[in-house]
């Protein structure tokens, strides 16, 4: 796996690189047990790599903490990035606990 600066994690977004076998630093930051980052940016970041288990973790606790992380949620009903979210119970009942209506 490659290394990555945490700043440079933060702020870059890409896909695994299967040719080279090795990890965009999104995957490097998402994978990191040390990284503390908001879990709203953690719910992106999974999102991101489509990681539907991981994705719906993050998102029930952003809701949960409600916290400066939490800005996003309510977009979360017709941001494109949740997407492949949609038909999931689980993130159906997100959406009911703040009262948005799936899109």
């Amino acid at each position: 796996m490659t290394t990555v600066p945490a700043s440079l994690a933060i702020t870059w977004t890409g896909a695994p690189d299967t040719n080279a076998g090795t990890y965009s630093p999104v995957t490097a930051t998402v994978n990191d047990p040390n990284y503390t980052g908001q879990t709203g940016h953690m719910a992106w970041l999974n999102a991101s790599l489509a990681d539907k288990d991981k994705t719906l973790e993050y998102l029930n606790r952003v809701l949960q903490e409600r916290g400066d992380g939490a800005f996003f949620l309510p977009f979360i009903n017709v941001d494109p990035l949740y997407d492949f979210l949609r038909d999931d119970p689980r993130f159906k009942e997100i959406l009911s606990r703040m009262n948005l209506q799936p899109a």
